[in-house]
């Protein structure tokens, strides 16, 4: 069964949405084990080519090289006010916890709760235990 048909049975109700979430989580999986398959080959042909953009039916295919980043964590400066950093965020966690305000008795220095933000939530899909009761 393709995408569009698992679309149009979900929206006719012929199917109910956790059925077609499954089916099309299904399909998603399989289709990026192939475009990462496919991937692979495009990145060894764009290397033989010199590194240079490929134009395949109107569009530019560019092979763009991962980021660069500092491995920080080998810095003994780095390290002591990464510590010293966690120590304060262990305080502003408390006091948000607590909804009061803290204070360090030593530097008297003083942690106020922080407005608390939260993440987009997603649906996650696992394998359910053999002693579930299938639902569907």
């Amino acid at each position: 069964m393709n995408h569009y048909q698992l679309l149009t049975d979900y929206q006719e109700g012929n199917i109910k949405a956790s059925k077609a979430y499954i089916q099309l989580r299904a399909l998603k999986s399989e289709l990026e084990e192939v475009i990462k398959e496919v991937e692979d080959g495009l990145v060894d042909e764009v290397t033989r080519m010199g590194n240079e953009d490929l134009v395949v039916d109107g569009y530019k295919i560019s092979h763009m090289k991962g980021r660069t980043s500092l491995d920080y964590k080998v810095s003994d400066v780095w390290n002591e006010y990464k510590e010293s950093l966690k120590l304060v965020e262990e305080k502003l966690k408390q006091a948000t916890k607590l909804k009061v305000d803290i204070v360090d008795p030593e530097s008297g220095e003083v942690y106020e709760p922080l407005p608390v933000r939260y993440g987009k939530g997603y649906i996650k899909m696992e394998r359910a235990p053999k002693t579930l009761v299938e639902i569907l």
